[in-house]
């Protein structure tokens, strides 16, 4: 797909969202994230320009991403950069050369599941370990 096609579906979107938010008397949004990135560098270049447009029109303060890897943000860190990754990390599953790999490109890393689903791990053979380290 060319980058232009993923930024004109994105900025619809977020035209879709923006216009609900403010219904509900929401004007400008702190943060919003590009859940997933595209399947190819150009739908991740055209979905990020969407959110910069966004940004640009002062809706919204500070954009995000999740699931990206090292390489994925290399791809969106340009003008803007992201404030956060969103990554699936817990007590007993995170690879500290990912989160160096974020810190490298100044983006923050933020769980979307610290506590493992409950478990404390994403894994059940690891949960007794790390239950124990913990308690």
């Amino acid at each position: 797909l060319p980058t232009s096609l993923p930024c004109r579906l994105t900025k619809l979107g977020c035209e879709e969202n923006q216009r609900s938010f403010a219904a509900g008397g929401v004007g400008e949004l702190d943060m919003i994230m590009l859940d997933y990135p595209g399947p190819t560098t150009d739908c991740i270049r055209g979905q990020w320009r969407a959110f910069e447009e966004a940004r640009a029109e002062g809706w919204v303060r500070s954009l995000a991403v999740s699931n990206f890897t090292p390489q994925q943000l290399d791809v969106v860190c340009g003008k803007t950069r992201p404030t956060v990754n969103q990554l699936p990390l817990c007590a007993g599953y995170h690879d500290p050369g990912v989160v160096a790999a974020n810190a490298r490109r100044g983006v923050h890393v933020q769980a979307w599941s610290p506590l493992g689903n409950g478990r404390l791990t994403r894994f059940a053979r690891d949960a007794p370990a790390v239950k124990e380290l913990c308690s």
